[in-house]
C-alpha cells in the first residue's frame, strides 16, 4: 500500500508533468530538424522522453537513498520554492543545468526569506550559533 502512496506522490507533482512535456517537445522538435535536414529522422522515436523517465527515475532513487543514508530533511517550503523554480527553469532554460540551477537559485531564495536558519545566516545577522 506504501508503494502506491509513493507512485500518489509522484505523479502528482507538477515538475514530473512539466518536465514529460517539455521532453516530448524536444524529442518532436528534434525529429522535425532531422527530417528537414537529413530528408528523414535519424531515431523517429522519442528517445528524450525514455531518458528522461529512466534516468531521472534512477537518478531519483539514488539520490533518495543517500539523503535517507545521511538523514538529511529539508524544510517543506524549500521544496516548494525548489519547485517554483525548477518550473520556471525548466521553461525559461530547458535543458541547461536545470538541477543546479533550481536547486541554488531555491536555497538562496529560502536562505533570503529566512537567514536564521542557516549558519551563514546567523553569522549575516550577526547572531552566535550554539
Amino acid at each position: 500500500m506504501q508503494v502506491l502512496k509513493i507512485f500518489e506522490l509522484f505523479l502528482l507533482q507538477p515538475l514530473v508533468w512539466l518536465g514529460l512535456l517539455r521532453s516530448y517537445l524536444t524529442a518532436k522538435r528534434r525529429v522535425k530538424s532531422e527530417r528537414q535536414h537529413f530528408q528523414s529522422a535519424i531515431n523517429p522515436q522519442l528517445v528524450e522522453v525514455h531518458h528522461f523517465l529512466v534516468d531521472g527515475c534512477l537518478l531519483g532513487v539514488l539520490m533518495t537513498i543517500i539523503s535517507l543514508a545521511l538523514g538529511l530533511v529539508v524544510a517543506p517550503i524549500w521544496v516548494v520554492i525548489y519547485e517554483l523554480v525548477a518550473a520556471i527553469s525548466l521553461i525559461i532554460i530547458p535543458g541547461a543545468l536545470v538541477p543546479v540551477t533550481a536547486f541554488g537559485l531555491s536555497w538562496l531564495v529560502y536562505w533570503i526569506m529566512s537567514p536564521e536558519l542557516t549558519t551563514v545566516g546567523a553569522l549575516y545577522n550577526g547572531t552566535v550559533l550554539p
